[in-house]
């Protein structure tokens, strides 16, 4: 079965519903970052999450060049780094503000549901501005299907530009 047949089997309510837990999802998401709540965050990876930022667009992590290819353990570490006194990579620390747009489902798993979206991270620090775009695509456990289950499987990053120098992205897309 198609991606498009398999949305399209599932009732509209139903589907309205889910894409409206979806969005407010990244939305908590967003605010749990730029409100420096790392802790939080972490709370809202599964236990088997990855977070992948690849140099090109591609399918295996394996095989390609990364910016970030990270599990849940790593995850953890980096935000326990983020959080010393001096965190050399963040210092200062920089101020952000996220914004996600054009959320879109893409698949729907037996517990899971894939989740694209256009992004915008504006990133102000050591008196510069600097804007970072593109595109994620987030895999959510369901759960039972409540907002407060979903959990984060999977978080790929498609940052514009990033076969290019990006700079310091040692803050989290």
């Amino acid at each position: 079965m198609t991606i498009v047949s398999r949305l399209l089997n599932v009732g509209d309510e139903e589907m309205i519903a889910l894409q409206a837990k979806a969005t407010a999802f990244l939305a908590k998401e967003n605010q749990l970052l730029d409100a420096f709540r790392y802790d939080d965050w972490v709370n809202l990876w599964a236990m088997d999450g990855i977070y992948w930022l690849p140099v090109e667009r591609g399918d295996d992590p394996r095989e390609m060049l990364s910016h970030i290819y990270e599990d849940i353990h790593r995850i953890k570490d980096r935000v326990k780094t983020s959080q010393k006194e001096i965190a050399y990579p963040q210092e200062p620390r920089s101020e952000t503000s996220r914004h996600t747009s054009n959320i879109i489902i893409t698949d729907l798993g037996e517990d899971s549901v894939t989740v694209y979206s256009s992004f915008c991270v504006v990133e102000y620090r050591k008196r510069k501005q600097s804007i970072y775009a593109g595109h994620f695509e987030h895999v959510l456990t369901t759960g039972d299907g409540r907002l407060e289950e979903m959990r984060i499987r999977k978080k790929t990053v498609y940052l514009m530009g990033s076969n290019y120098p990006v700079g310091n992205i040692s803050f989290i897309l």
